[in-house]
């Protein structure tokens, strides 16, 4: 929290205290989103995610086939 504590700037007569709410409940909306440990997918998973994450620009040949370059170069 001590993060969030800063000047906040602004035209005078602003309501610093509601950004100040606002700022903070951004803060903990994200800090949710955060995962300590990844997400482990099965092959089939991550090739369905791979094709639906490129709006069906890949089938499954060539997502196949990134997959396995991915693996070579990592």
């Amino acid at each position: 929290m001590l993060d969030l504590v800063k000047p906040i700037t602004g035209e005078s007569g602003s309501d610093y205290a509601t950004k100040i709410a606002m700022a903070i409940d951004h803060f903990l909306a994200l800090e949710e989103k955060i995962q300590p440990i990844p997400p482990v997918h099965s092959y089939d998973a991550a090739m369905e995610r791979l094709m639906t994450g490129t709006q069906g620009t890949l089938n499954l040949e060539a997502a196949k086939a990134l997959f396995v370059c991915s693996h070579l170069i990592a």
